[in-house]
């Protein structure tokens, strides 16, 4: 008998303003994503840090934010260089005319079934707390982390997977028998600005860009990966 499912793996790369804060780049941390505790808003099921930003993993989307590494580290910069004016590190130091660029937007799953699920995988063992502000119902305590997330059915007969690899994202739709993968329609809501490449995805917005390679596609048959073109 012959088991088969079609893959469709996309890669991502996330790149950060081209700065440098310090002498030499910190490696990009692996990508984790904490479940939601009542931290965070309701619609927001987990979150992740990336290099420069944050994901928010929501019901059939996925939500980017990206702020300005350059400009954020003038501003901090700035501020250890008014602490050290002043020659004290206790002293409030209040940054006149600065702000923070922001920049977000979301990935639709068009079409998507609206009772899926989203499964997380890959435990990691550390814990986090959050205790910001002074409403405790906004605390939350013993918050795990997982590697991977599994969006179960999100088309008919068609999962997803969200994870990590080598520092950068990728998300893998994974076609089950009786799947459409003409079903899967992506929608790039709040973007400056989208072009295809040399098969690439550019995504640029007011403080980055974000490129996706062009989508790996194979079967696997008896357990062997094949290739489709």
């Amino acid at each position: 008998m012959k088991l088969r499912f079609l893959s469709i793996l996309f890669t991502v790369f996330l790149f950060e303003n081209n700065y440098t804060h310090g002498q030499h780049a910190a490696p990009n941390p692996q990508i984790r994503f904490l479940e939601n505790k009542h931290q965070w808003e309701t619609n927001v099921l987990y979150r992740a840090d990336l290099p420069g930003g944050k994901l928010y993993a929501e019901k059939n989307k996925l939500t980017y934010v990206f702020y300005d590494t350059k400009l954020l580290a003038e501003v901090h910069d700035k501020s250890h260089q008014k602490k050290r004016e002043a020659n004290s590190s206790a002293r409030s130091i209040e940054e006149e005319g600065s702000t923070m660029r922001l920049h977000a937007f979301s990935v639709d799953f068009v079409g998507a079934n609206l009772s899926s699920t989203i499964l997380p995988a890959s435990k990691n063992p550390e814990k986090n707390n959050f205790y910001i502000g002074s409403d405790p119902s906004l605390w939350a305590s013993n918050v795990s982390s997982y590697s991977q997330l599994n969006y179960k059915k999100v088309y008919e007969n068609t999962d997803l997977s969200v994870y990590e690899s080598n520092g950068s994202m990728k998300y893998e739709f994974i076609v089950y028998p009786g799947g459409d993968p003409t079903n899967i329609k992506l929608q790039y809501k709040g973007v400056d600005n989208i072009y295809l490449e040399n098969g690439e995805l550019h995504i640029k917005t007011s403080v980055n860009e974000i490129v996706e390679q062009a989508p790996y596609i194979y079967q696997i048959i008896n357990g062997k990966e094949l290739k489709i073109s």
